[in-house]
């Protein structure tokens, strides 16, 4: 998936444009890696949506403590 197919990362569909996002993957060992996934527009705006509701949750936490 991704650049080589133009398919989303996320959903599969083929689209002209990708947007390139870091993510982290987890690796069979337990540590974590940084890898490039190529998603669409809806897909990437879904995922920085909910990337950034988590932030605010965060926020929200470590001001009540």
């Amino acid at each position: 998936m991704g650049l080589i197919d133009e398919k989303c990362d996320s959903c599969g569909e083929r689209e002209s444009v990708l947007v390139p996002l870091a993510v982290l993957d987890e690796l069979p060992t337990g540590g974590t890696r940084m890898v490039i996934r190529y998603y669409c527009k809806d897909c990437a705006d879904t995922i920085l949506d909910n990337a950034e509701s988590l932030k605010d949750e965060e926020n929200e936490e470590e001001e009540e403590e």
